[in-house]
């Protein structure tokens, strides 16, 4: 989590090389902890959030192709969650990838 605080000052000041060496160690350490322990929500959410601050970096420096890979990545991570739990918190995250990968479609 503290790898994406970080990534996302250094998007927000414009460093969009230094943002996705941050949010990529994020999501090594993230993919790391859902290895150890797979049940773990939270964990994977954090995969998830990874992988969606990739895709926006990726679209920010117009790689649409490997944003849509993230994203749907991404997705992939927590519609089984919203699937299974039905909570509104995991199919928010959900809809929020799906605009994320219309974007990236277009």
């Amino acid at each position: 989590v503290s790898r994406n605080k970080i990534g996302e000052i250094l998007f927000a000041q414009g460093d969009l090389s230094a943002a996705i060496n941050e949010h990529e160690e994020g999501r090594k350490i993230a993919q790391k902890l859902t290895i150890m322990d797979a049940g773990n929500a939270d964990w994977q959410r954090d995969l998830a959030v990874s992988h969606g601050k990739l895709g926006q970096l990726n679209m920010a420096m117009g790689d649409k192709p490997e944003a849509l890979r993230l994203f749907r990545a991404g997705r992939a991570i927590v519609a089984p969650l919203a699937e299974r739990s039905g909570h509104q918190r995991w199919i928010g995250y959900v809809r929020s990838f799906d605009a994320d990968i219309a974007r990236a479609s277009e």
